[in-house]
């Protein structure tokens, strides 16, 4: 399952273009991409009864979380400690479902809570299996002025960023898979 907001359901890319559903053509596996435009993780803790439900029954469960950008928003005015719980609590019951989980850390864009996630993984407060960082420096996603692989938007990827999205994530994850 792929759970978080509109830089995992596509914002942006046509239909069948977004990251999860390019990692597809790596492996056959069945996908539930659960994310949502807008999405804070406020809202992100309402996909957990969906992705448990379908974690019923199934081989190799992994869930790739990639959200709280929106927390911050004008609109929500979520606090980061309350950005940094709920990433907690979505890795932990995802867990307590069988899955193994992969946390994307939030890319280099104004505002987002970055630097406070990093810090709870770095601290062991938030523990995925897997932690993700395709928007590291020096990586091709670092940069979210670079319209080649960004919306002009700075904040959502475009075709080529999820492509590149996919491929990185399907790098770090496919063990779990195969």
């Amino acid at each position: 399952v792929a759970i978080g907001d509109s830089r995992t359901e596509g914002y942006a890319v046509p239909d069948g273009r977004n990251w999860p559903y390019l990692m597809q053509r790596f492996a056959r596996y069945r996908s539930y991409n659960l994310a949502v435009s807008g999405a804070a993780t406020r809202h992100m803790l309402g996909m957990l009864p969906a992705a448990e439900a379908v974690s019923r029954g199934a081989g190799r469960r992994l869930a790739v979380v990639f959200g709280g950008y929106n927390d911050h928003l004008p609109g929500n005015h979520i606090p980061t400690d309350e950005t940094v719980r709920n990433l907690v609590t979505i890795t932990s019951r995802l867990k307590q479902a069988g899955y193994t989980v992969a946390l994307i850390e939030e890319a280099q864009t104004t505002g987002s809570p970055r630097a406070a996630i990093h810090d709870a993984i770095a601290r062991g407060v938030l523990a995925p299996d897997i932690t993700l960082d395709p928007f590291a420096p020096g990586l091709p996603l670092a940069n979210v002025l670079d319209t080649t692989n960004w919306n002009p938007d700075t904040t959502h990827p475009n075709q080529t960023g999820h492509q590149i999205m996919a491929a990185f994530v399907w790098a770090k994850i496919r063990n779990v898979m195969q």
